[in-house]
């Protein structure tokens, strides 16, 4: 299943992908330390700390392990999609990961065509426009995606995001608390849900959001370092 891989520099997010075959690329625009995080639904999440000092190819290798607390609640059951279909997912799914965003969209309407209410289809398309900065096409695609999968965490929580984006901090907190009903170990959606409770005055319900992604992000931490 895809596979949402983050890249964080001295605390601020500098990339995002989502995975083609179990590999995600990123072009690094400058060198020093990162953090990268994995995420896939009804997996742990992980993370992982690296430098790179010199302008040469690198290859870093996270590994995603079942998380058994999710176990028939936040994993997703999609249905197969048709090969025409997949093919268009999988092409659009890759020009994503190269950053080749015109290239994703004609792929990925071509799936949207052959497969019009896919959930992994409709998820996609809106990490896409969330890449495009196009919010509410991300926000209605998103709320039809977790319709059709009321189990998909990931799809919750960038739907919480395109709320995030809007500025309309209100609406994102029901979607962010119903991704860590399914997925309550994903430090990145707890630290999301502090910014929209921070917004909206709820200082309590922030700064307990942001203790639990802070303590999260700690421990798989220091896991990855084992």
């Amino acid at each position: 299943m895809p596979v949402t891989v983050k890249l964080y520099r001295r605390g601020t997010l500098t990339g995002q992908s989502v995975t083609s075959k179990g590999r995600a690329l990123f072009i690094l625009s400058n060198l020093g330390d990162y953090t990268i995080s994995a995420e896939a639904s009804g997996y742990r999440s992980a993370q992982k700390d690296i430098s790179v000092p010199v302008a040469v190819d690198a290859e870093e290798e996270l590994i995603l392990q079942r998380d058994s607390s999710t176990e028939g609640l936040g994993t997703s059951t999609s249905p197969v999609l048709a090969p025409k279909a997949k093919e268009a997912f999988d092409k659009g799914l890759q020009a994503l990961n190269d950053n080749k965003l015109e290239a994703a969209e004609k792929n990925l309407d071509e799936a949207a065509r052959l497969a019009p209410n896919h959930p992994d289809v409709l998820y996609l398309h809106g990490v896409l426009f969330l890449r495009q900065r196009h919010w509410e096409k991300a926000r209605d695609v998103l709320e039809k995606a977790t319709q059709i999968d009321p189990k998909n965490a990931h799809a919750f929580s960038a739907l919480g995001m395109a709320f995030l984006d809007e500025n309309k901090y209100d609406l994102a907190i029901a979607p962010l608390q119903q991704s860590l009903q399914l997925d309550p170990v994903s430090w990145e959606t707890h630290w999301t849900l502090a910014r929209a409770m921070y917004h909206q005055e709820q200082y309590d319900g922030a700064l307990k959001e942001a203790q639990q992604a802070l303590g999260q992000s700690t421990e798989l931490n220091r896991q990855s370092n084992y």
